[in-house]
């Protein structure tokens, strides 16, 4: 069999045929993970450069062929072992399109080792966290993002005993393989070595113009290496000899240290300084207590309702941190009115809409007091500060939701809650791993979708991805709470429409997955969950941080600068029109001026039919409109169409009945993915047309569901005596 040597980035397609290879220390599971991925289907085949036969198997992946090469265990690239031998041949005469390194997550100081040296030498590197299960059973916890973020790859945890994780490994391999990642070779500091290092570095790059290894590494290599090695080096790339021994012995004899040793220091360090406050192993829990809560958990129905229980109450203490909601109608409705208003007041969202209000009050008192033109100290404010607040008002929400997520995966509950809930998701062809990225989206759906990556089972994660727009995340409970105040200040009513609200977008996410997995992909039931429960931990505040920085600061770069964008364009399509630029004077004055604004001229051509479902009202119209690239969106265009900034007066102000505000609201919630979970879509399913296929189905759905609750209540509420 030959290999070929990619030198060039390829466009998948069919027929392509993608080299993978596998290596590692011996003993950290990777003939076991070989085996997994292959299905046992092991062929042998001799590889150029190789002097002995290779095990190799063959899989497709979402349409990509992968050719898997499993190479021996081995510890270094010296002359040393026949198998060390076969790794170092390997390396040097093939160009695969990728490596994946197998690592003992319970081992990593000493197993990463490979991983960086490889890293050193070649671009595209994966590495694996073998050992999962041990490592959760352990109460080990590492900072994958963190290690992520400073080698540039994809550190993938799995169980290659229990199969967990290997979906995500092969979805990880193919955005490699189709070059939605790219990686990058590593670069260590050697010290005193570093300008002998950039001698033999730059005559390698001379006589070997087209090697497809680092010629850092294979200068490295040189100087590490023995004469067995360096002799092979040397034949391979053809370098002067006299050259290379020449700069080994100055190096040598000015620095007067073993060469070899100063190197694997060097690399030792590296991943000391890399691991160094990465790694935690936390307490675990008595015995006691994890008997007593499993009892609980694991007991049919009752199991269920605890774990409902417990995302309930927690999701209650964040809304309540953020909005003051539902504590405030609690206590208003008890008779302590004072602390309703208070928690009100000094919420979260409260105390950051404050800052920037008074923010933009002095930005735009010292523009004015240094002659910026109106139109400018406007955009400014009222733009750009307005569409910065809107992103930095839902950090904290985001941040408190995922530090939940990970108080439940560091304690261990999120593996009961998925095993309690298993067997009602699976009535939807669903698992019950499927509740983390619904939990995550019940904050933002953008990390949410993200948060599939974690389903092994690709029809699964296809038809969470699709369905998880439905769950009402935290901008539409904003923007529902709103509306509900707006139908009515009795607080019944209030919690009534919102409680109709989420329970019909929850039943439309599992509907919708139902559909998918039964009649698309014809599953009967959903897959098997494939979760070992493991002890109970005490959480760690480092865990919880590390986790909660670094999915904040994701949803911050996917989110936030599409915010921004679009407050600055919904304000200038608001002040601009046919008629030039729409002053703000003039709007206090004339109201009626927005008519003539662009803004409105995109409403009114949608309001025959949207009239069909009585939001025929260009306001409402446009309204949705800026819902559409970020629900936010919905109270920023109605603010600034009324002038007012209390978004329960700028909702009664535009003048919809009660009926229209409610179907406004049903609407809202369900009628398209906002423009960074549209993007998310993209991301994780790799298709603009799958995007637009979640886009096109809910503005169906959500036109279908409105139009019936209207007509429906058109007739039925006069009947009842009821105005409409």
């Amino acid at each position: 069999m030959s290999f070929c040597d990619h030198s060039q980035a390829k466009v998948p397609g069919a027929g392509d045929t993608y080299y993978v290879a596998l290596t590692g220390n011996p003993n950290v599971g990777k003939s076991s993970l070989f085996n997994d991925l292959t299905g046992g289907e092991v062929y042998v085949a001799n590889w150029p450069g190789v002097t002995v036969d290779l095990k190799y198997g063959s899989l497709t992946h979402h349409g990509i062929n992968i050719r898997l090469i499993d190479l021996p265990g081995s510890y270094s690239l010296t002359m040393g072992d026949e198998a060390e031998k076969v790794v170092r041949d390997f390396i040097l005469n093939n160009k695969p399109d990728l490596y994946v390194v197998i690592t003992d997550m319970t081992a990593l100081e000493r197993t990463i080792y490979p991983a960086i040296k490889l890293l050193e030498a070649f671009p595209n590197v994966l590495i694996v966290l073998n050992m999962a299960d041990i490592a959760k059973r352990r109460a080990l916890h590492v900072d994958i993002e963190a290690l992520e973020r400073s080698l540039n790859t994809y550190l993938v945890k799995v169980s290659a005993l229990s199969g967990e994780g290997l979906g995500v490994l092969l979805d990880r391999i193919v955005d490699f393989l189709t070059g939605r990642k790219k990686g990058r070779v590593i670069r260590i500091d050697y010290g005193p070595l570093e300008p002998y290092i950039h001698r033999l570095e730059e005559h390698i790059k001379s006589s070997s113009p087209d090697i497809h290894l680092s010629p850092r590494w294979v200068a490295i290599e040189l100087l590490e290496g023995d004469k067995d090695l360096r002799k092979v080096l040397i034949e391979r790339f053809g370098l002067d000899e006299d050259f290379i021994y020449r700069v080994i012995r100055d190096a040598e004899e000015d620095l007067k240290i073993d060469l070899s040793l100063h190197i694997i220091r060097s690399r030792y360090g590296f991943i000391s300084r890399l691991l160094s406050g990465r790694i935690i192993e936390t307490r675990l829990i008595r015995p006691k207590w994890m008997e007593a809560l499993d009892t609980l958990f694991l007991k049919p129905y009752i199991g269920a309702l605890f774990s409902l229980l417990i995302l309930f109450v927690g999701f209650m203490i964040i809304f309540t941190l953020n909005t003051g909601f539902p504590l405030n109608i609690i206590l208003d409705k008890i008779g302590f009115t004072s602390a309703a208003r208070m928690l009100e007041e000094y919420s979260l969202v409260e105390l950051v809409s404050l800052f920037f209000s008074l923010l933009s009050d002095l930005v735009g008192s010292w523009l004015f007091s240094i002659d910026v033109p109106e139109f400018y100290i406007l955009l400014i404010t009222d733009g750009l500060l307005a569409g910065v607040g809107a992103v930095v008002s839902f950090l904290p929400l985001v941040f408190l939701v995922f530090i939940l997520n990970s108080f439940l995966q560091d304690t261990g509950l999120y593996t009961r809650i998925a095993v309690s809930l298993h067997d009602a998701f699976r009535r939807f062809g669903l698992s019950g791993k499927s509740i983390y990225p619904v939990v995550v989206g019940f904050g933002c759906n953008v990390p949410g979708i993200l948060a599939t990556r974690g389903l092994d089972d690709d029809r699964e994660r296809t038809a969470v991805v699709f369905s998880l727009p439905f769950i009402p995340c935290q901008a539409r409970l904003v923007v529902l709470l709103a509306i509900s105040s707006a139908i009515s200040s009795d607080p019944f009513i209030q919690a009534f429409s919102l409680l109709s609200l989420y329970m019909l977008s929850i039943l439309l996410y599992l509907i919708t997955s139902k559909l998918l997995t039964r009649r698309v992909y014809g599953m009967k039931k959903g897959p098997e969950l494939l979760m070992e429960l493991p002890p109970y931990h005490s959480p760690h505040i480092k865990v919880l941080w590390w986790y909660s920085k670094f999915h904040t600061i994701a949803y911050l770069k996917k989110a936030g600068s599409i915010i921004l964008i679009i407050s600055l364009v919904m304000w200038l399509l608001l002040h601009t029109g046919p008629v030039g630029y729409i002053s703000t004077s003039v709007l206090r004055a004339n109201p009626g001026a927005l008519e003539d604004s662009y803004a409105a001229f995109i409403g009114k051509i949608l309001s025959p039919i949207m009239g069909l479902i009585g939001l025929g009202d260009w306001r409402a119209i446009l309204a949705l409109e800026a819902g559409f690239f970020a629900k936010e969106g919905v109270i920023s265009a109605v603010a600034t169409i009324t002038g007012v900034d209390n978004p329960v007066v700028a909702f009664n102000l535009i003048g919809l009945t009660k009926l229209q505000l409610y179907i406004l609201a049903v609407f809202m919630s369900i009628y398209t993915p906002c423009l960074p979970a549209i993007t998310a879509i993209k991301s994780e399913l790799g298709r603009f047309k799958h995007a637009f296929l979640v886009v096109s189905y809910e503005l169906v759905i959500a036109y279908m569901i409105s139009f019936i609750i209207y007509k429906i209540a058109v007739y039925l509420l006069p009947v009842l005596g009821i105005p409409i």
